[in-house]
């Protein structure tokens, strides 16, 4: 595939990366793709309709394309994204092409990358499951000249995190985005590693999706994530986004089942857990679990 693209393209093969997804164990077509691959090069074009048409391209089960762009100083930053089921642990069956006008060096680009990736799409859970296709490629064209690794690797990290909030709103079947925050934890790692559990717990997904306040859930999916914390210190919040309520406060039950079934109306529920053990935090995402999700990868290949 390398070798048909970068001869359409008239580049060398080994500049050509290969992103795949559809039904495990099928064998592509490959002389579609070639036919393809030269079709498509003869319309290449810039603007704001070339790029609609790719990212609808790359849709498989997503109803709705997925565009991210942040402008910094001197740089801007853009991407695309598919991605809408079998996404965990690390991005799943999605796909991401990210292009800036920095002038970067390879090191500390892939460097940026990578932990752009770890904070953001790999901390989306849609259903726990996961497929044998994933890519995130961001190219660096240098027009813009050079810039501050840093302030690069922040602005990627937000351009990646606006298209993981999208692929986890638009799960199979979703009706809810659901964001969990662990904070108060010893490591990052730690926070992360409890945030996935609860946003991949079919019983807080299908509570989210019933609207139904029981909290009781979050609290136990993050004491079997694996990370030791005081039950008698946690604190734990629901949000709609705009008004936070608590559930818990340093162990003491203070819920308003009320107030927390009324957080849960709308299209995004949020879940904040504070460890109360050190001053690190993390945020994953992913959505409500329903019978359109079943419906859709019941009959995924008929």
């Amino acid at each position: 595939m390398t070798e048909y693209a970068g001869s359409a393209l008239g580049l060398d093969a080994k500049s050509v990366g290969v992103a795949s997804t559809g039904v495990i164990g099928r064998y592509l077509d490959l002389p579609l793709i070639r036919r393809q691959c030269a079709d498509v090069a003869l319309k290449l074009t810039t603007s704001p309709a070339a790029e609609d048409a790719t990212v609808r391209a790359i849709m498989t089960t997503d109803t709705k394309p997925k565009h991210a762009l942040v402008r910094r100083e001197g740089f801007t930053i853009g991407a695309i994204a598919k991605g809408s089921g079998m996404i965990a642990p690390n991005m799943g069956t999605m796909l991401s092409f990210i292009y800036t006008d920095a002038e970067i060096g390879a090191a500390p680009l892939k460097d940026a990358l990578k932990l752009a990736a770890s904070r953001t799409y790999n901390r989306v859970v849609v259903d726990g499951d996961t497929s044998t296709n994933d890519i995130a490629l961001c190219t660096a064209t240098g027009e813009a000249g050079k810039v501050n690794a840093k302030e690069f690797g922040t602005a990627l990290e937000e351009c990646c995190r606006i298209l993981a909030r999208q692929i986890a709103a638009d799960g199979e079947g979703a009706t809810k985005l659901l964001e969990v925050t662990v904070k108060g934890a010893k490591k990052e790692a730690d926070a992360a590693k409890i945030a996935k559990v609860v946003i991949e717990s079919p019983l807080v997904k299908t509570a989210v999706y019933g609207e139904d306040p029981n909290w009781g859930r979050v609290v136990a999916a993050a004491g079997r994530a694996g990370v030791k914390f005081d039950i008698n210190a946690v604190s734990l919040w629901i949000s709609d986004g705009k008004n936070q309520f608590p559930l818990v406060k340093s162990g003491e039950i203070i819920a308003d089942l009320t107030k927390a079934k009324a957080a849960m109306h709308g299209s995004t529920v949020t879940f904040v857990l504070d460890l109360a053990a050190g001053k690190e935090e993390a945020t994953a995402w992913g959505c409500d679990l329903t019978e359109k999700y079943v419906d859709i990868n019941g009959r995924y290949t008929t």
